[in-house]
């Protein structure tokens, strides 16, 4: 099906494409966790228009209120990232409203930490900043989650626990990108003041070695 499917002529009927989404609105779920109808999903979201038929609004719908199990799988997450790509602002905010809290817990994690190192890129200037500032002062569930890891032994500082992770740190570095001015000099600062620990460490070797070389970009720019 899914081969007949990527295979069809472009004039594939109206017909077609209804019984397509209904199909996938049935199953939206099972399928947005599969790793090949996954990519069925993203084609049938397109650019996520809910008001293109009545069943695209269930798929929109069941994916919202589904976004935490999404977000922590492995093949869900790219429905996630789909729709940070193609979606419509508020379909956007919606999801960068569900990382914010969690964007420490999304950031230690295999296939969560994809989806945040996607809302850093696709975010506005002023929404990644507010992400970004969470690695610095968590607060809210982040700051629960960082209690949850400091009962478990890591009493480390929130930015030298990401550094250390091994997919947390390129979370980090994604950050140190997308930031500028006054907050890129204080993520800096942040990496640099843990800078003795991180030496100890392969990923940590690699973020300082990665914030070196674009704040010497930056400064001879």
């Amino acid at each position: 099906f899914f081969l007949r499917f990527k295979n069809v002529n472009k004039e594939i009927s109206a017909a077609l494409l209804e019984k397509i989404d209904k199909a996938v609105s049935s199953e939206v779920m099972n399928l947005a966790v599969n790793p090949n109808a996954c990519r069925l999903v993203q084609r049938v979201l397109g650019d996520c228009d809910k008001s293109r038929s009545p069943q695209m609004k269930m798929i929109m719908d069941a994916i919202r209120k589904n976004i935490a199990s999404l977000a922590f799988d492995q093949h869900g997450n790219f429905i996630l990232q789909h729709i940070l790509d193609n979606g419509s602002d508020e379909q956007v905010e919606g999801v960068l409203a569900f990382v914010h809290p969690r964007v420490l817990e999304l950031s230690v994690h295999k296939f969560g930490s994809h989806l945040v190192e996607k809302c850093l890129t696709c975010a506005t200037p002023t929404q990644a900043a507010a992400l970004v500032e969470q690695f610095l002062k968590p607060t809210g569930g982040n700051s629960a989650f960082k209690n949850i890891l400091s009962g478990q032994g890591y009493d480390d500082a929130t930015m030298l626990i990401l550094c250390k992770d091994p997919y947390a740190n390129f979370v980090v570095q994604r950050a140190f990108e997308v930031c500028s001015g006054e907050l890129r000099c204080r993520l800096t600062d942040e990496i640099r003041k843990q800078s003795d620990v991180l030496l100890k460490f392969t990923y940590g070797r690699h973020i300082l070695a990665h914030v070196d070389k674009l704040m010497e970009n930056y400064s001879n720019f």
